[in-house]
């Protein structure tokens, strides 16, 4: 952990309740843990993390001496997949020329005869 970090993060779980945001509230957190890599294993062959998900809103950091609990909006497990997560994006583009008073999308062969919509 990078110096200074963990006064930090022990000042935020102090000066603010450990509950979810409520459904009006302009910022939620969603925390996603992603899942190990195949060689992550200590030396007894088993693999050991430094956090588990208690709930859907829950997780535990094991921390020496003590564990922390934070609670999330949302807390995503490392059985979650991105699969269906809405990361594809269709974006239309056009690039228009406007000639003795015609329209032509340049990026469109198809498009002929174009008509300028003025809002009024």
């Amino acid at each position: 952990m990078a110096p200074g970090c963990k006064s930090e993060l022990r000042n935020v779980t102090n000066s603010h309740s450990n509950q979810p945001s409520n459904e009006g509230d302009a910022i939620k957190v969603f925390v996603r843990i992603r899942p190990a890599e195949e060689g992550a294993r200590s030396a007894d062959g088993e693999q050991s993390f430094c956090l588990s998900v208690l709930s859907q809103t829950t997780l535990r950091l094991h921390s020496n001496p003590d564990p922390k609990t934070f609670v999330f909006d949302y807390v995503a497990g490392m059985d979650t997949t991105q699969a269906g997560a809405g990361k594809s994006f269709l974006c239309k583009c056009s690039f228009i020329e406007v000639y003795n008073e015609q329209i032509y999308d340049l990026l469109d062969s198809a498009s002929v005869g174009l008509y300028l919509r003025e809002h009024i």
